[in-house]
């Protein structure tokens, strides 16, 4: 192929990135196929083809000016890779590699991770989906056609199993990303669109996607994932990780639909596709102002939205408007065999209500809830069974004029799902819940930051602490029961064996308190006094550091959690407390330092002036102390703090945690980072499958670490919960 033909494998691309609350443009230059689509070309030349000859194409996509090859010359292109995602992950992971793979459905393609063939499970002109094979190793990945090869300048880091904790960790729990918008299972996996896009195979371990746009609703029509995205643009995927925009709307779209053969996309217009390349606007009848919702009847389309509106088409083209006597405004509709239901927000009129009609012609008010009441949204008809949301609560009817409320979500749910077997409930804040009959309710995912953990070892019994959600695991940390509705804003937790509970600091103006619980997730007042923002406890002591009562501040002792003694008066901001087995030891900024035996009789061990300026952790073996803080900061001591010596870490990131396993010390912390030492002196830094996100996406930053015995667990933003070591399925 000549020099000319391989231009066309240039973009300069002019993107703005819409995933941020701000929006900011970002000019990008792009080593990327075209794909042959065509699609809105305005001119065409020749251009020299090597042997071949023809013409090309100039155009735009994605934004993006385009120049595409014939036919004929597409043939003869090489696949090319832009980047593979995630970019870490152990034998049997799913990876999805972008990039430009001609004609798909001919060539034969296979891919090697660093020469180990991988098992490929589909292909797209966009995108290869593969899974990481057995055999494996860390080093280049590699996609082969019939007339080329192509390797790529980044590596793919493998985690095989290992016995050390600290050299491999496995997700056991990662949020959906916040203010989620839509969920739909395509029979393999999970895809939630929203302010980002998401993607699991089993609601727990979420990994997001590369897009370039915010999603307001999504449809899976067995063969295409079908986006409405803000700013008026349709999305598509084949297989909901790689995704390419085909309409550019100045009207809004909020709404997606499908039939067996047509595709009706809505909001402020009708859009229309047969196939989801070629898309057709069409404009709203003159009466009605905009369209919340669309839903096809298994004959024909039902449209409501804004004034009363209710529309019906039996192709998703030619519309006919029937009256609803009401001019409040639609928000969601459904349709059941001889029965379909919307429901409107009651703005003109006095409460929110639901209307129903058993030929989608003529339509009465159905239900009427109490003044205030938010309205039904997000319906859906299952076997009889009607459910959608009314706020933060789930709504059921059997037959469509009876509804009872349940209680689910910390905030209000933005879509209702069923996927064959199980409702889905999303909320803004990103807790995704699951039910069997849309009453009973339980958290799968969530998008919180774990503060802290702590562990029973009597009953192998793990808890994990943030601000508004616990959750407790008996397996260490594989699996995780979450508590739902909590109020409590809980700073800190530890064990206690005196009390034979587990403790918890709530640390918020008048609220706060000690807590106790024995499972993890109902929890008792024990105590009102204002509390610290740290905790700890011996078999006979609890400690409580940045105690706050009246106008002294420091270290508190109690052997009770209700009656608590100030023991040493200081302002010094201590940022972690912790019993090694034979002293409690506290951290905390100003490189303090501070260890007692009993809790009582503190004595101070503080790093040199000058040094250990945020600390913000600390662990202990039998004969060695180590503290850890910003910048990588590593500090140890041999003699119990009267003297320490500097380590070198080998990362300059923030260490945020750090435990004692027995035979090793690990540190964690932003970014993902962990590193193990044997000695405290001499690290090594592991890559983790955290280490690396997406552009402008949210980073994984590790707030806590916890050695149960067998098994580090270490959690923090985006509600990471990860535990080490990472074992292959066929050891478990």
């Amino acid at each position: 192929m000549s020099i000319a033909a391989y231009f066309c494998r240039f973009k300069i691309a002019f993107r703005q990135i819409r995933r941020c609350s701000m929006v900011f443009p970002v000019i990008m230059l792009a080593v990327i196929g075209c794909d042959g689509s065509n699609e809105t070309a305005t001119t065409a030349t020749q251009a020299e083809t090597g042997t071949s000859g023809g013409s090309v194409s100039f155009g735009t996509e994605d934004g993006i000016l385009v120049i595409v090859p014939t036919d004929e010359q597409e043939a003869q292109t090489p696949a090319q890779i832009r980047g593979f995602s995630p970019t870490s992950g152990v034998p049997g992971d799913v990876i999805i590699i972008d990039g430009l793979f001609p004609e798909p459905e001919r060539a034969d393609y296979s891919v090697y991770f660093n020469g180990v063939e991988a098992s490929v499970k589909n292909v797209a002109q966009r995108s290869i989906v593969v899974t990481v094979p057995e055999g494996a190793s860390s080093g280049p990945v590699s996609v082969r056609n019939q007339i080329s090869v192509f390797t790529t300048n980044n590596h793919f880091t493998l985690f095989k199993s290992a016995a050390t904790p600290g050299f491999s960790w496995e997700t056991r729990n990662s949020g959906i990303g916040t203010n989620p918008q839509s969920i739909v299972y395509d029979g393999s996996k999970y895809v939630i669109a929203g302010e980002t896009l998401m993607t699991a195979q089993n609601l727990i371990d979420w990994r997001e996607r590369e897009t370039f746009f915010r999603a307001n609703d999504m449809q899976w029509n067995g063969q295409l994932f079908v986006a409405a995205t803000r700013f008026g643009g349709i999305s598509v995927s084949e297989n909901g990780y790689s995704w390419r925009d085909v309409y550019d709307s100045t009207e809004d779209l909020v709404t997606v639909a499908h039939s067996d053969t047509i595709w009706v996309v809505a909001g402020a217009e009708f859009i229309t596709s047969e196939d989801g390349v070629v898309w057709v606007s069409r404009a709203l009848p003159p009466t009605v102002q905009s369209i919340a919702d669309v839903t096809w009847t298994g004959t024909d389309f039902i449209a409501v939205g804004a004034g009363g509106a209710i529309l019906t088409s039996v192709d998703g083209k030619d519309w006919m408007q029937h009256p609803s006597g009401t001019c409040s405004d639609f928000l969601s509709v459904a349709s059941a065999p001889n029965l379909a239901i919307t429901s409107a927000d009651g703005d003109c009129s006095s409460s929110a209500a639901t209307h129903y009609s058993s030929n989608k012609t003529d339509w009465m008010l159905g239900t009427q809830f109490d003044s205030g009441t938010n309205p039904v949204d997000n319906l859906i008809v299952k076997d009889g069974l009607w459910a959608g949301s009314v706020g933060s609560s789930i709504a059921r009817s059997t037959d469509g004029v009876n509804w009872d409320r349940t209680r689910v979500a910390r905030t209000r749910i933005n879509a209702l799902y069923y996927d064959g077997t199980q409702y889905l409930a999303i909320d803004q804040y990103g807790d995704l819940y699951n039910s069997i009959d849309a009453t009973t309710w339980n958290v799968q995912a969530t998008e919180v930051s774990w503060q802290a953990l702590a562990h029973n070892p009597g009953s192998n019994r793990s808890v994990i602490i943030s601000d508004g959600r616990n959750a407790t695991s008996l397996d260490n940390g594989a699996s995780w029961s979450f508590k739902t509705g909590v109020n409590h804003t809980f700073s800190d937790v530890t064990w206690s064996a005196g009390l034979n509970a587990f403790v918890a600091i709530q640390f918020r103006g008048s609220d706060s308190g000690i807590y106790t619980s024995t499972d993890g997730l109902m929890w008792v007042n024990i105590g009102y006094a204002n509390a610290g923002k740290r905790i700890a406890a011996s078999e006979s002591m609890l400690v409580n550091a940045t105690y706050r009562h009246l106008n002294q501040s420091g270290i508190a002792a109690s052997t009770d959690g209700i009656n608590w003694t100030l023991v040493l008066n200081t302002d010094r901001d201590i940022q972690d407390l912790l019993w090694s087995g034979s002293q409690f030891i506290a951290v905390g900024h100003e490189g303090t330092v501070l260890i007692s035996t009993n809790g009582t009789d503190w004595q101070d061990r503080s790093l040199p002036t000058g040094h250990g300026r945020f600390l913000k952790s600390g662990a202990s073996s039998a004969d060695k102390l180590v503290v850890i803080g910003a910048f990588g900061a590593v500090y140890t001591s041999n003699d119990n703090g009267q003297t320490w010596t500097s380590a070198e870490s080998g990362t300059d990131q923030h260490l945020s945690a750090i435990a004692w396993t027995g035979s090793e010390f690990v540190a964690v912390g932003e970014d993902g980072v962990a590193l193990y030492s044997a000695d405290g002196n001499d690290w090594t830094v592991k890559p983790t499958q955290y280490n690396d996100v997406l552009f402008s996406a949210d980073p994984y930053h590790f707030h806590t670490l916890l050695w149960t015995g067998s098994t580090l667990i270490g959690a923090g933003t985006r509600g990471l919960i990860a535990t080490s070591p990472a074992y292959l399925e066929s050891e478990r």
